[in-house]
């Protein structure tokens, strides 16, 4: 009963991470939009990702949802009695790769508010770098 109750708790954890990513992915793409704007007067001009951290985002994103699949496909094949080893092998995978991607994601984002803070000048007067 305690493994119904933790396979339970997982899953609902993996999609409120999911859903949460897909959110403050969209916050960082809208004030790269709201940057390009305010700096360049069109909103696509600084949407795509110049810095390792930028990159990083959209990717974790993305292997995150493979690894939410993962482990529907893992639960899916557990229920029905199938050999479900290597799914949960593969999900254990991803999740290890993800975690080492949040620290590099966390340590670059930290170092990143530096370049941020740093004001630069741009047509619209003094302002701080985004």
């Amino acid at each position: 009963m305690p493994g119904k109750l933790l396979s339970k708790s997982m899953r609902k954890s993996g999609e409120l991470i999911l859903w949460s990513g897909f959110i403050v992915v969209g916050i960082a793409f809208l004030g790269r939009m709201v940057a390009g704007w305010r700096s360049e007067g069109d909103m696509f001009a600084e949407i795509w990702p110049t810095n390792l951290h930028g990159f990083i985002g959209p990717l974790g994103l993305v292997l995150l949802l493979i690894m939410v699949n993962l482990g529907k496909k893992t639960k899916a094949k557990k229920e029905s009695n199938e050999s479900y080893a290597t799914e949960k092998l593969k999900h254990g995978r991803a999740a290890d790769f993800i975690m080492a991607l949040v620290f590099i994601h966390a340590f670059l984002g930290f170092l990143y508010i530096f370049a941020v803070i740093k004001p630069t000048r741009t047509r619209y007067g003094l302002m701080p770098h985004i």
